[in-house]
């Protein structure tokens, strides 16, 4: 199962939803983790910090924060871990056969 980490992006936000030690140990659990690029930085986590964890780093942020990013992201991660809720938006890429 594909889980993908995402960059916070509400003003002074500065932690990230998994930890280069979260991610050792999801990888442990068989997930593939991908961590957005920079996703960890505010919090003090390098993106090598996460390539040494095991998970791989995805350019995410070139895209436009917009529905049709929640579309490629939702075709690309059967799970999405971020801070706060998805926007009531978010509900309509979701596809139920992959909860």
């Amino acid at each position: 199962m594909k889980i993908g980490v995402l960059t916070e992006s509400a003003i002074n936000e500065n932690r990230v939803a998994t930890t280069p030690l979260v991610a050792v140990d999801l990888i442990r659990l068989g997930f593939d983790v991908a961590i957005e690029t920079g996703a960890g930085s505010k919090a003090g986590y390098s993106d090598e910090d996460y390539l040494a964890a095991g998970a791989s780093i995805a350019p995410l942020h070139l895209q436009p924060k917009t529905s049709g990013r929640l579309q490629t992201l939702f075709s690309r991660f059967e799970v999405l871990i971020l801070i706060p809720p998805p926007l009531l938006t978010a509900h309509c890429h979701y596809d139920p056969d992959r909860s």
